[in-house]
C-alpha cells in the first residue's frame, strides 16, 4: 500500500465487523467529509490523534495505517490475557496531536527523535542535541501547519 487513502480503503474493507466511512467518522470525532477526504486522498496526512482513533477503530497498527510500514495488524494474542497497555509511541502520538498551537513539522521531528531513542536506543544526549540542532534549523517552505490534516 503506497498512499493513506490506499491504506484505509485496506483497512475499511477488511474490517471485521465491516465499517463505514461515516462510522470511521464518528469514531473519530470528525464530520463525514474528512473523512471521505482521507479516502479520496484529497488529505495526505492525519493529525496523531485522528491516526490513532481510526487505526483503533479498523483494527489495525497504528504505524501502518501513518507509514505503510510493518504488518498491517498487532499479531494474534496468544493467551486470553488483557489487551497490552499502548505503546510509548502510541502515547506519544496522541499527547503531540493535543498540544495547542504545535504544528505538524514540529510534532513529527519529536515523535521522530523519541523514536530514535526508543528503537535504535540512541543516547538521551544525543537525541537532544539532534532535536534541539533540527528545531532551529530553518523550516522548509511547505512545512507550516499542515492543511486539510484531519
Amino acid at each position: 500500500m503506497s498512499t493513506l487513502a490506499d491504506r484505509l480503503r485496506k483497512a475499511l474493507a477488511e474490517a471485521t465487523p465491516p465499517r463505514t466511512q461515516a462510522e470511521l467518522a464518528r469514531a473519530c470525532g470528525l464530520k463525514g467529509p474528512s473523512v471521505s477526504n482521507w479516502v479520496t486522498g484529497t488529505t495526505q496526512t492525519l493529525k496523531a490523534e485522528s491516526a490513532i482513533l481510526a487505526a483503533d477503530f479498523l483494527g489495525v497498527r497504528p504505524r501502518w495505517l501513518i507509514e505503510g510500514v510493518g504488518p498491517m495488524r498487532h499479531a494474534a494474542p496468544a493467551s486470553t490475557s488483557p489487551p497490552a497497555d499502548p505503546t510509548l509511541e502510541q502515547a506519544l502520538a496522541v499527547v503531540l496531536g493535543r498540544l495547542p498551537g504545535l504544528d505538524g513539522y514540529t510534532a513529527d521531528k519529536v515523535l521522530g527523535a523519541m523514536r530514535a531513542a526508543i528503537e535504535v536506543k540512541a543516547p538521551l544526549e544525543h537525541v537532544e542535541r539532534d532535536l534541539l540542532q533540527w528545531l532551529q534549523e530553518p523550516r522548509p517552505a511547505s512545512s507550516g501547519k499542515r492543511q486539510n490534516a484531519a
